[in-house]
């Protein structure tokens, strides 16, 4: 190959591997989808709910969040549940153990992924901690652009290439914690799992012109 033309490769070479470096350092283009995580409805599942008090810096060290929402709803029982819903660009701070920081205190464990014809179409996530009488049950779901993520791991692998030339787009966690599930419920009559189709529902339910820009 002739030194001009070597020249001309290397050159196009180096171009393309800045391409990446000035769409995200310098430019930081970001796309935005419109939704907001405010958009779950205080009311959700015939269940009221208030806020939590949660304070934003928490949300942003944790998650690298400003949009998010975090609310108790008390069942029919009397029991309270936690719905705490988050959009990040950091994909990694939203899937990798969630529970450490929303559900701090509790011995929460993996107990593997279900598809629920109560929540179509949407993997959900369940956690479980059967250390006492009333151990515990969280149940949670990704979404990104339009897609619901089973495994995130191989989800982030499968679009970093797309990421290394495209604005990235925000992530969503929908988690709901139920600290007081008795060990061993069935998923199917779980209250949590009834609000986290709830609030994805609500999340989903925002139209176009109720979108932010």
């Amino acid at each position: 190959m002739s030194p001009n033309r070597l020249t001309l490769v290397l050159a196009v070479c180096l171009g393309l591997a800045l391409v990446p470096t000035v769409l995200h350092s310098y430019v930081g283009l970001k796309t935005r989808d419109g939704y907001a995580a405010a958009a779950a409805a205080p009311q959700l599942a015939d269940l009221p709910s208030q806020p939590t008090g949660r304070r934003a810096a928490w949300v942003r060290d944790w998650f690298a969040s400003e949009d998010w929402i975090e609310r108790r709803y008390q069942t029919t029982e009397g029991r309270d549940l936690l719905l705490f819903v988050a959009r990040s660009y950091d994909f990694k701070r939203l899937y990798h153990r969630p529970e450490l920081a929303i559900a701090y205190g509790s011995d929460l464990r993996p107990a593997g992924t279900l598809y629920s014809a109560l929540v179509k179409n949407v993997p959900v996530h369940v956690l479980r901690d059967e250390s006492g009488q009333n151990a515990g049950l969280a149940v949670y779901a990704l979404r990104y652009d339009d897609e619901f993520i089973d495994n995130p791991y191989v989800f982030q692998v499968r679009i970093a290439w797309q990421l290394l030339f495209t604005p990235p787009r925000l992530m969503t966690i929908f988690f709901v914690h139920d600290p007081a599930a008795p060990p061993g419920i069935r998923l199917e009559n779980a209250p949590a799992l009834t609000l986290l189709r709830a609030s994805i529902e609500s999340f989903l339910s925002q139209t176009d012109r109720s979108r932010r820009d």
